[in-house]
């Protein structure tokens, strides 16, 4: 019964999703108290994201706490700029451009993904039952192992448009759209963490995680148009893939505390690929204008890798009477490729002596380039169980400018640099402590769409914005507790019978 009990537990922390850019290395939520403080950690982190900032925090975590980053809630406003006519409409074949309004705009309300930890004191379990939360002394730290076994869904993307309409005029006439889009992309991290105290001043730690990423796609567009000559033009332009890979990386990192100051610094290595695969499908068609009319279908499949970057995180905390401040900075370097395939892929032409098939073999890749992502946290204590947190960071793509082209090797459809703020409160307690506030995020960048003003279709790139408001609930608890409480429901089960008779 205790057994199901916390297993229901994890479930319900599991269960949720986010909509987060591709190329954004760790921008989704990792922990309550690490949001709230600008993503810092890799000092002085103490929640879920210490498996994924620098290892050997978790010695920070409290003896027996299950922390838990369980409830994210984000509403976001995305605006995309001309996205109906990205260009000017061919004029030979449109004339002058008169559609009005071509921008497109969308809300959602999202349940962000989260990091869950179970952490595990190996040695002196016992002493650490009494620990100030505040205490940042050397005694805090006294020699001992910790363990934690962590699951984290970062770098998640989960955009569904369908129904896109859209109705406009040029010179040559009256012109109808209809479009979808979707984009799915996920990674998550899934592996153990150990860390050790050498001394009250030096701490170290290693994680070993599984990385698990996963992508989907669709673009799909039908124009019908009047053209300058008289006629009209029906157009269709469609693109999809989905592919999934598995891989291993290592994680290592060291603290070392002076006094009030503790500095930090972690090293992720490139991704050992396991396997992976992936399938697209691209399809064009032009009918009813004086031009060539014509109509292709590629499909193609092979294998898939995808890895997150190389990453060294460096970071400094100061722990003052009241205040406790950290800033940290994060280098992504991309030795490995973010995303790329080696298709054989099977093209389809429709021509007038029936269907022309040719088959050939085509790498895609996705390129990418290094980024410099800070961040700034504190921590102000009003009391002894009551504190204010509030940060500030940011989180660059390192994907390069979007070239679509005309094929079925577009991998990825948007890219996005990140700035946020957050600003929160914080309660404690013997048996755990409970953390909530919001954190507003800015968006930018571009998006893939198609230009149904061409002939035939063909991809453009737009700018896009978004705003994102996002509520933090989080915490952490302590183990025992947990199973007392579950020892009492059983208790009470049992004993009901018992009345009966």
């Amino acid at each position: 019964m205790r057994w199901l009990v916390l297993l229901c537990f994890f479930g319900l922390t599991l269960a949720s999703r986010q909509a987060f850019a591709q190329g954004n290395d760790l921008l989704g939520p990792a922990g309550g108290r690490a949001a709230l403080m600008g993503n810092t950690g890799v000092a002085l982190g103490r929640d879920g994201a210490a498996a994924l900032y620098n290892p050997a925090t978790i010695v920070r975590v409290q003896d027996t706490h299950l922390a838990f980053s369980a409830h994210f809630f984000s509403f976001s406003l995305t605006s995309f700029s001309n996205w109906h006519a990205p260009a000017a409409p061919d004029a030979d074949q449109f004339g002058s451009r008169t559609l009005g309004n071509t921008n497109l705009t969308n809300s959602t309300f999202h349940l962000p993904p989260s990091t869950v930890c179970l952490f595990l004191t190996l040695e002196d379990l016992a002493k650490l039952s009494s620990l100030n939360e505040y205490q940042d002394s050397p005694a805090e730290l006294e020699a001992r192992q910790k363990l934690a076994i962590c699951f984290a869904s970062l770098e998640s993307e989960d955009l569904d448009l369908q129904a896109i309409s859209f109705n406009g005029e040029t010179r040559a006439g009256p012109t109808a759209q209809v479009q979808s889009l979707e984009r799915h992309w996920s990674r998550t991290y899934v592996g153990p963490t150990y860390s050790v105290n050498v001394n009250e001043n030096l701490a170290l730690g290693a994680s070993l995680q599984v990385v698990y990423s996963q992508t989907s796609f669709g673009v799909s567009g039908t124009t019908l148009s009047n053209t300058l000559d008289g006629g009209g033009a029906a157009t269709t332009l469609t693109t999809s893939g989905r592919g999934r890979t598995f891989g291993l990386t290592g994680l290592v990192g060291a603290t070392f505390r002076h006094r009030r100051y503790t500095f930090g610094v972690s090293a992720r290595a490139p991704v050992f690929r396991i396997s992976g695969s992936y399938e697209g499908a691209y399809e064009r068609s032009l009918m009813g204008t004086s031009q060539d009319e014509e109509a292709i279908v590629a499909s193609g499949s092979g294998p898939m890798y995808s890895s997150p970057p190389v990453r060294l995180a460096f970071g400094a905390g100061v722990a003052l009477n009241r205040l406790t401040l950290e800033a940290d900075a994060a280098l992504s370097l991309p030795f490995q490729s973010i995303l790329s395939t080696d298709l054989e892929v099977t093209q389809s032409r429709l021509t007038a002596d029936g269907v022309e098939r040719n088959q050939s073999s085509e790498h895609y890749g996705v390129k990418s380039h290094p980024t410099l992502n800070p961040s700034l946290g504190a921590e102000y204590r009003l009391s002894q169980g009551l504190s204010l947190l509030c940060g500030l960071s940011a989180n660059f793509s390192s994907l390069g400018a979007l070239h679509p082209t005309d094929s079925i090797g577009n991998l990825v459809q948007a890219r996005t640099h990140h700035v946020n703020a957050s600003v929160g409160m914080g309660s404690y307690w013997q048996d755990g402590e409970l953390l909530f506030g919001l954190q507003f995020d800015y968006g930018w960048g571009q998006a893939v769409t198609l230009d149904p003003y061409a002939l035939p279709n063909k991809f453009a790139v737009v700018d896009a914005q978004t705003y994102t408001l996002m509520f933090v609930l989080s915490g952490a608890a302590n183990l025992k507790s947990i199973l007392r409480t579950v020892n009492k429901i059983a208790g009470s089960e049992e004993a009901a019978p018992d009345k009966k008779k």
